[in-house]
């Protein structure tokens, strides 16, 4: 695969949904050294707790952050944009970068038109969450879809970067393999390394 196409690749994180210890801390050192986009994702979370969180994230990373569930929020901070579920995809104003999650190409393809980009998954057995199995089916993607726009989510760590990249899709989003980790930098980095140094 080219240096352009390489470049090209989406590495996103997203946050874990209970609190992680000095999670902020973390994503600021994450951002530091070369995450593109963190995924901030708290179900249940009010728009007070978003904000208080965001705080604690130094101001200029604050445009690489994508929110779930905190739809007010954008209005106040200078997001990056906005992640829904497929079915709530709503009109956004413009100039947010708009994403979501969908479970086969057959959704993919309903909803490219529409995002930014989209999570598809579960890509690989899950590592956070527990009997979440990988769906064979989305390991070949059709000719007509966007590649640039799919992002694997699902099972993805070091060992299993190299192939989302070489399949041809536009990026991938980390979870478990960050999160789980005694050191999420550390992890990062090794993602981060197999990726763009093989």
């Amino acid at each position: 695969m080219s240096e352009s196409k390489t470049s090209l690749f989406r590495l996103l994180v997203i946050t874990p949904e209970e609190a992680y210890p000095q999670e902020t801390q973390w994503v600021n050192r994450l951002f530091n050294s070369g995450l593109q986009s963190l995924h901030l994702r708290k179900p249940g979370w009010s728009e007070l707790q978003l904000l208080c969180y965001l705080e604690q994230i130094e101001a200029c990373y604050h445009p690489q952050i994508m929110l779930h569930h905190g739809a007010g929020v954008p209005e106040q901070l200078r997001v990056k944009g906005l992640h829904f579920q497929q079915h709530t995809l709503p009109q956004v104003k413009s100039g947010y970068c708009v994403s979501c999650s969908v479970h086969s190409w057959q959704e993919y393809l309903a909803v490219e038109e529409q995002v930014t980009y989209a999570f598809i998954s579960p890509f690989f057995n899950s590592i956070s969450k527990q009997g979440y199995r990988a769906n064979p089916e989305l390991q070949v993607m059709p000719a007509e879809a966007n590649a640039q726009k799919a992002v694997a989510l699902g099972g993805v760590n070091s060992s299993r970067i190299e192939e989302v990249r070489h399949l041809g899709l536009g990026g991938a989003a980390l979870l478990g393999a960050i999160w789980q980790s005694v050191n999420p930098l550390a992890a990062f980095l090794e993602i981060q390394k197999k990726l763009y140094h093989g």
